[in-house]
């Protein structure tokens, strides 16, 4: 049995076709669909039906407007005869030896592409302390701990709202692409790299963060078993991110962090919802 996952944020909809046992491939039918396209639902239809594979299921997460988790079960409906099982965040979840609980507050309103970002996080580093930067439409940057604790995060605008604010909110801001430079000698690349190392400067204090947590925390003369930060990007702008930081050379080796980009880790997240939990 295969099924559609599909991850609906605030620009578009994710979407892959897996087996609940099979390995994660890049083989696996995917793509992207605008969700301010004038033929969404009809790109949904034909993604269930994507090279043959026929999904019989249907599973996903919404952080887009209702309308559009409408239009998306219509189209699955359409194709596969049921809606989408719409996953939201929980407070803790326990499948295949991963182990994440869920720090916030309120569990609940915690969102849901956060969390399935975090337990797919920890299919791709099963130890470790994580910090999970998704950067798209918002940057997010989300700290779990060695032991599968979310203890909290934060929510910044992403790298094209930031662009756009200073457009509307300055007279004479052009609205141009610009690069990212050491030393940037126009206006187009004085505001991209501006706009970059105020992302990559919440990554860095989240870490500075995560370290003096964990300095906090550490019993005298006991070493954690990794002591290493894991930093996990993904969203559409994880690897200009992932360039800037390492062209930058912001970052101190000796302070052990890891960096590395992991598309879809939403997707990846879903899949173990879906396979861990029965459907009622």
């Amino acid at each position: 049995m295969k099924t559609v996952l599909l991850d609906a944020g605030n620009s578009a909809v994710k979407w892959r076709i897996v087996s609940p046992d099979g390995p994660w491939s890049d083989a696996d039918p995917r793509g992207t669909i605008p969700i301010d396209g004038p033929h969404l639902a009809e790109e949904i239809r034909s993604a269930c039906g994507s090279a043959g594979h026929s999904p019989s299921d249907a599973a996903g997460c919404c952080v887009a407007p209702q309308s559009v988790q409408d239009a998306i079960d219509r189209a699955t409906i359409a194709a596969l005869g049921r809606p989408v099982r719409w996953f939201s965040a929980a407070a803790r979840f326990e499948s295949r030896g991963i182990s994440v609980r869920n720090g916030y507050r309120d569990p609940a309103q915690l969102g849901t592409d956060r969390w399935h970002a975090l337990i797919g996080a920890r299919t791709v580093r099963p130890q470790g302390t994580l910090l999970v930067v998704s950067a798209g439409t918002a940057t997010t940057a989300d700290t779990l701990t060695d032991d599968g604790r979310f203890v909290g995060g934060v929510i910044a605008p992403g790298i094209r709202l930031m662009h756009d604010s200073l457009v509307r909110g300055t007279a004479r801001l052009p609205r141009a692409d610009g690069a990212y430079r050491r030393h940037p000698d126009n206006t187009g690349d004085a505001m991209q790299t501006g706009i970059v190392d105020a992302q990559i400067g919440l990554i860095e204090r989240r870490i500075r963060q995560i370290r003096a947590d964990q300095a906090a925390a550490s019993a005298p003369g006991r070493d954690a078993d990794d002591p290493a930060i894991h930093v996990l990007l993904c969203g559409g702008n994880a690897e200009l991110l992932y360039k800037a930081w390492a062209d930058s050379q912001a970052w101190d080796p000796g302070t052990a962090v890891t960096r590395s980009v992991e598309p879809d880790l939403v997707l990846r997240g879903l899949r173990l919802r879906w396979t861990g939990e029965p459907r009622t």
